[in-house]
């Protein structure tokens, strides 16, 4: 349990995930986070390895153009398996 005022804040949000528009924004959310853990897990976005912001950026830009190759490299795949045998 919460205390009252955060508990009134989670239900309204409750009630609010109930809407369409909730609905649609925690789809949104959801992806978001699937896109984060992802990286974290598969690319270890979690810590960085260099000092600075301008190092730390570079390593997130390619750590995220590594996310898209990936990506574009499964999608590759799919339509391998999936394409019509020629007769």
């Amino acid at each position: 349990m919460l205390p009252g005022p955060l508990h009134e804040i989670q239900t309204q949000i409750r009630l609010d995930q109930q809407t369409e528009q909730g609905q649609h924004s925690y789809a949104i959310r959801v992806g978001i986070e699937a896109t984060l853990s992802q990286n974290v897990r598969a690319h270890g976005l979690r810590r960085s390895r260099y000092r600075g912001l301008a190092r730390g950026h570079v390593q997130h830009v390619l750590t995220a153009m590594a996310r898209k190759v990936a990506r574009v490299a499964d999608w590759i795949s799919v339509l391998i398996i999936n394409r019509p045998l020629e007769q």
